[in-house]
């Protein structure tokens, strides 16, 4: 039995469907135009930074006024306590065991890995600029 549905119905059903069509073809496409991203990587910083509530010494207006404008990310974990290993991390994505930089005196271990697998590498090739 097919229900008793309105011409009306069908009307209105169809102009939603055309409007929902008509904004959907107007709106631009979003991943045209990728956000701005601006990472920096600084040894040693702490929380001094004002806008973390900072250092007496420490006057950093730049930066308190970056995070004023961004991201400001307040929990962050490292995969070792030394600035090699961190640092080698951030830029390969793997942890110590995988890369052996353990310590400020481990061997640069940079150079193992292809520049393609490195993070700069990998923005770049999202069709980002890269600097550093």
């Amino acid at each position: 039995m097919i229900p008793n549905v309105s011409y009306r119905f069908f009307e209105s059903l169809f102009g939603r469907v055309a409007l929902l069509a008509l904004i959907l073809i107007a709106m631009p496409d979003i991943r045209a135009t990728p956000p701005n991203v601006l990472f920096i990587a600084v040894d040693d910083l702490n929380d001094w930074i004002g806008c973390m509530n900072g250092h007496p010494q420490a006057q950093t207006p730049n930066m308190d006024r970056l995070a004023e404008r961004g991201v400001l990310f307040t929990n962050a974990h490292c995969v070792a306590p030394a600035c090699r290993p961190s640092r080698s991390a951030v830029f390969t994505g793997k942890r110590p065991q995988q890369t052996g930089a353990w310590s400020n005196q481990s061997r640069d271990i940079i150079n193992d890995y292809p520049r393609s697998d490195l993070l700069p590498q990998y923005i770049a090739d999202q069709g980002y600029k890269t600097f550093g």
